[in-house]
């Protein structure tokens, strides 16, 4: 069998190329590892920086409760007004079956028939002995006290 020598020599440089961009391909790919953890160090030491700052201008707005504001004991706690009603409606007038219409557009029945039924569900929670049931009409919703 024949060896021919230029395909040997051929093979030999291609292996040898082979190997140096190999070589390369590591290296490059270290210096991109060391860049990256050198911009994650660097983002780090900023991060610290801002949370010093920040640290810094709490420290300096902070005052001792006790030097800034009065305890004083025995003081009622104001009733709480909370979210105002959209419908003040006079429920707790009501007699058995007596009924409440609320005149509202045909566009707007859907949407504020939500809104009546629970402000009924809430109001039956607090007087369980009274219930009601909420129906939908043409011109707008009725309420009628059923107990």
């Amino acid at each position: 069998m024949e060896i021919n020598l230029e395909k040997y020599q051929e093979l030999a440089d291609f292996v040898k190329l082979t190997f140096e961009v190999k070589d390369e391909l590591h290296a490059a790919a270290l210096e991109i590892d060391r860049c990256q953890l050198e911009d994650a160090k660097e983002q780090i030491e900023q991060l610290t920086k801002d949370n010093e700052a920040l640290t810094r201008r709490k420290n300096i707005f902070s005052v001792p409760i006790t030097d800034k504001f009065e305890i004083k004991k025995g003081i009622p706690l104001p009733r709480s007004a909370g979210k105002p009603r959209k419908y003040d409606l006079p429920l707790e007038d009501l007699k058995v079956d007596d009924s409440i219409v609320v005149p509202l557009p045909k566009t707007k029945i859907n949407q504020e028939q939500k809104i009546i039924r629970n402000f009924v569900l809430r109001f039956t929670y607090k007087n369980p002995n009274k219930k009601f049931t909420v129906r939908q009409l043409a011109d707008g919703i009725g309420i009628w006290r059923i107990k």
